[in-house]
């Protein structure tokens, strides 16, 4: 791409893309590797409780209405701190959270009915119960999300052609078979900045589809051609200041979706600071309440420098008359993708997450899920009809469903079920305890329209062909199975590293960094 209309290196700003698109990845397989350790890997009676947990986690969404954040967190918070089922049970039957009668006896009855019963756990999860019940469940629920991003080679040309906006209103309503689009007019800036859409994630990947359908290759040599004709005249500093803030909103937007889809009570980002302090009794004792996790987290973010500058803007705020004109707590600096960069490069951890390489480590997952569904169901409290394992017995017929899964939900675009593997057995024709092939199960799950390609990174991955799927998948299945255990130590080591290199807060955060604080 030419550099003629933009002020900063687009080098240097794709580095800082990839490095924040390979961080939003490493966060989810850190998550998966880790809660496959808990599962399967490890001390048996700990596995054993593990799994018990994500079954009552299971049982209590399936029980609750997801949209109640405040009666799931108030349960999540419980399971996370380690409590036992029968103090649980306890505080449940003795009216100790927010839930509804009815909703406390639902769950007492699944806990009751499927044994659902575990000890006090002294081990500490980075991560809420929530999301690791998610990732076992079903890890196409957050590898689709991630994979919705157009790719990262093309995001500078789409917010340069965003924030073109203000120059031309109807820019991708052209016909595409017109030669010079443009006409006669030199496009100016309009007079109002406030009619330029953000550049969202749904806008982005219209005009990725725009720029593929339209101008293809030709598309900046075009560009190019009507700003030396003098037929687009822009400021460039003004200009290349409005793409920059589109790369950053869309990454972020992109980013919180993707973390959101792990769990249904998420976190918002950028309130690690509003939690940090309680002033409630700060006029009448004296006191300046601190919020302990909260606090562990911001000094695990590199955050411990701006503590002191939060306490100093509280008490100005505490005891100023005029409140209109208290001044605002700003977290200067942050959010910039050259700091999110840094984070990375000086904390990432040994798993290659280039993004070439992040379909060779979602397809040995997708393999192992597939080999171990019937195990995962029954912990996740899946209470759905799956493909049975007797149906994908042999190496090849995994390795052909794996590729039809990244096919059918991560290459195309097609709505994912309820379940990992599950099966619709609607026909009326076929008895309930009919086995399912896996040949009919990939008939199944390609039933609908494939009409938009989901990510071309996917590509290599979403065709079956014995002799090559079976060469595709060797070195990433042996790479997997190396790597059995030691992703806490991993996370650990990241933790103590990001204590000294200060993580951009008001990007989403990473995984381990989202338990409930209050």
């Amino acid at each position: 791409m030419s550099t003629t209309i933009l002020s900063f290196n687009p080098n240097a700003k794709f580095n800082h893309i990839k490095s924040a698109y390979s961080y939003v990845f490493e966060q989810i397989w850190l998550l998966h590797r880790y809660a496959i350790d808990c599962i399967a890997n490890g001390d048996r009676n700990k596995m054993q409780i593990f799994a018990k947990r994500l079954m009552f986690w299971g049982a209590t969404i399936r029980r609750l209405n997801r949209s109640d954040d405040h009666q799931l967190n108030d349960i999540l918070r419980l399971l996370d701190s380690g409590i036992s089922a029968f103090d649980l049970i306890s505080k449940l039957k003795n009216n100790e959270t927010s839930l509804k009668e009815l909703d406390r006896n639902l769950i007492i009855k699944e806990m009751e009915e499927h044994a659902i019963m575990f000890p006090v756990s002294f081990d500490t999860h980075p991560y809420p119960f929530s999301m690791m019940h998610t990732i076992i469940e079903n890890p196409l629920y957050v590898y689709q999300p991630f994979l919705m991003l157009p790719p990262i080679e093309n995001l500078i040309d789409i917010a340069v052609i965003n924030a073109l906006q203000p120059y031309e209103d109807d820019f991708m309503d052209r016909p595409s078979d017109q030669k010079n689009l443009m006409g006669s007019r030199v496009l100016r800036k309009r007079p109002s900045h406030d009619d330029r859409q953000p550049l969202s994630l749904e806008r982005a990947r219209k005009i990725y589809q725009y720029i593929n359908a339209i101008h293809g290759s030709h598309y900046w040599a075009y560009i190019m051609q009507l700003v030396g004709d003098g037929k687009i005249s822009l400021n460039k500093n003004e200009f290349s200041s409005a793409v920059e803030s589109d790369i950053e909103g869309l990454l972020k937007e992109w980013a919180e979706y993707v973390f959101n889809s792990l769990t249904p009570t998420p976190e918002p980002t950028g309130k690690l600071f509003d939690e940090l302090l309680d002033t409630s009794a700060l006029g009448s004792e004296g006191l300046l309440k601190v919020c302990p996790a909260t606090l562990e987290h911001l000094c695990m973010l590199g955050q411990s420098n701006h503590i002191g500058e939060l306490i100093a803007h509280k008490l100005e705020s505490q005891y100023m008359k005029d409140k209109k004109n208290s001044p605002t707590f700003e977290t200067k600096g942050f959010g910039c993708l050259s700091q999110l960069s840094k984070w990375y490069k000086a904390t990432k951890t040994k798993f290659n997450t280039e993004p070439s390489q992040i379909p060779a480590n979602i397809a040995p997952a997708l393999y192992f899920h597939v080999t171990e569904s019937d195990g995962l169901q029954y912990v996740s409290f899946g209470k759905y009809d799956i493909l049975k394992g007797m149906d994908k017995a042999s190496v090849q017929s995994r390795q052909k469903l794996v590729s039809a899964l990244i096919r059918t939900y991560l290459y195309f675009y097609n709505p994912i079920g309820h379940c990992f593997l599950q099966v619709d057995r609607s026909d009326a024709n076929r008895l309930d305890d009919t086995a399912i092939s896996v040949d009919e199960y990939i008939a199944q799950i390609e039933n609908g329209q494939k009409t938009t390609v989901y990510n071309p990174l996917m590509q290599a991955w979403s065709d079956y062909q014995e002799k090559t799927a079976r060469d595709r998948f060797k070195r990433p299945m042996n790479e997997f199975n190396k790597r059995w255990g030691g992703t806490l130590a991993m996370i650990d080591r990241q933790r103590q590293a990001s204590i000294t290199q200060p993580f951009p807060v008001d990007f989403p955060l990473p995984l381990w960094a989202r338990k409930s604080f209050k």
